[in-house]
Formats: structure tokens, sequence, C-alpha cells
């Protein structure tokens, strides 16, 4: 149905952080819908607040390591799983959609991303490490 409305689909296999907030902060990127762990859900969250984005999740059962067993409580809005200000940090070890991975030349360069929903302000930092 989706498709038939013209809707352009992307399959991701890992990076689902990279890919919740590449969804607030690209324009080509409207929705980001899928499955993923506690702790990445918390994370994404962080970073979708500060970029003034909007998140929904739920905990879903484990049955096994292949299949998702059914949804139990409630849908959890942003400010349930994100309470009060918050603030997201990342740097590239590979290259990603948010940040590039580790350049190696003459001293390695990283570039990292810092975000705080309490000034709604983006950083991004280019790094030269020592040798």
């Amino acid at each position: 149905m989706l498709r038939e409305w013209g809707v352009r689909i992307k399959l991701i296999q890992d990076c689902d952080v990279s890919a919740a907030v590449a969804a607030c902060y690209h324009d080509e990127i409207d929705l980001l819908y899928g499955v993923g762990g506690a702790p990445e859900a918390v994370i994404s969250a962080c970073a979708i607040k500060c970029l003034k984005g909007d998140f929904q999740g739920q905990v879903y059962e484990e049955v096994n390591k292949n299949n998702l067993g059914t949804p139990y409580g409630k849908v959890l809005q942003l400010n349930d799983i994100v309470k009060g200000e918050c603030a997201f940090a990342c740097t590239g070890v590979t290259n990603g959609c948010l940040v590039k991975g580790v350049k190696w030349g003459l001293r390695p360069t990283t570039e990292s991303l810092f975000m705080r929903s309490s000034s709604n302000t983006i950083r991004r930092v280019l790094t030269e490490h020592g040798n």
C-alpha cells in the first residue's frame, strides 16, 4: 500500500540510532519505523528531542531470537522516555549518514556531533588527534 502512494522505502540492517536521527536531521527522510533494543531507543529519543522531533515506542515481549512476541504496555511518547532536558553526542568510527569515520593521515581525524535540547544547538567538531 505504501509503495502505491509513491513512498520510497529504505531497508536498514544496522545503525538504527543514526537512521532515527537522520529522520529528523535530513530533509529527504520523513519517518523511521523499526524494531530495536531499549538502549538504542533511549539514545535515539535523546537525539530526536534535541532536534525537536517526535518519537513513539512500545515494549515487545521477545519470544525467541528470530520472532517478536506481542506488544505489552502503553505506547511510550518522547517525554515518557526522555524526561527533561538532555544531550546527545556521537563520534564516527566508520562512515555513516551522520558523521564521517576516522580519517587516517599524518594525524588521525575524527568528526563528532553534539546536540543539546535546552539550547537547540547542534555542533559539529572536526578533531585532529596527536600522535
